[in-house]
């Protein structure tokens, strides 16, 4: 037997959904899932963008002197993978902040995801900018454990979200090898 609910919305503005079970689930209204979500995708695409004026002018001078670790990807492929990396971390994040049941466990996933947007933003400038290959590899890896913690914390409510920090994830761990490798070859 159905019996109706209320359903009261302390978040303002929203509205109340029904979900598959057949429970009220508290939800923010389009327009501002619709800006929030703009505003995740701006921030990841702000983050790789940054660095790209300072990696721009290494990357066709002093980069091109470095010997290279095996596996080295052309310089080309780097924009269109990162460009797609930094949009699927922008959906991710999206998803975990229009999480409304999850309460401060969604603030502390997106606190971690966070700290990686930063220190993916500062990784740029010390290895292109700076050109110190060691710092830039410690950078590297401080970014590579906050993406862990990022994945778990997304896993623990939202698997879909955290299936899109994954490629993230992997690639940081292959830029640390290539981290690893740039500093023992040219250092």
């Amino acid at each position: 037997m159905f019996s109706p609910r209320i359903c009261y919305t302390p978040v303002t503005p929203g509205e109340c959904v029904f979900n598959n079970q057949g429970q009220f689930k508290l939800r923010y209204s389009r327009r501002l899932e619709n800006i929030a979500l703009a505003g995740f995708l701006l921030l990841c695409l702000t983050v790789g963008l940054s660095g790209s004026g300072v990696a721009l002018l290494a990357v066709h001078g002093w980069y091109l002197t470095l010997k290279t670790p095996p596996y080295t990807p052309p310089i080309w492929a780097y924009f269109p993978i990162w460009t797609t990396l930094y949009v699927w971390a922008g959906f991710a994040a999206w998803d975990i902040w229009r999480n409304l049941d999850a309460g401060f466990k969604n603030h502390r996933a997106l606190s971690a995801w966070g700290w990686s947007m930063g220190l993916k933003a500062l990784w740029t400038p010390v290895f292109f900018g700076l050109h110190w290959l060691l710092p830039a590899y410690t950078v590297g890896l401080a970014l590579l454990g906050t993406l862990a913690v990022t994945c778990i914390r997304f896993w623990r409510l939202n698997r879909g979200a955290a299936a899109l920090m994954l490629p993230f994830t992997a690639w940081v761990a292959f830029e640390c090898y290539l981290g690893a490798g740039f500093w023992s070859l040219n250092h």
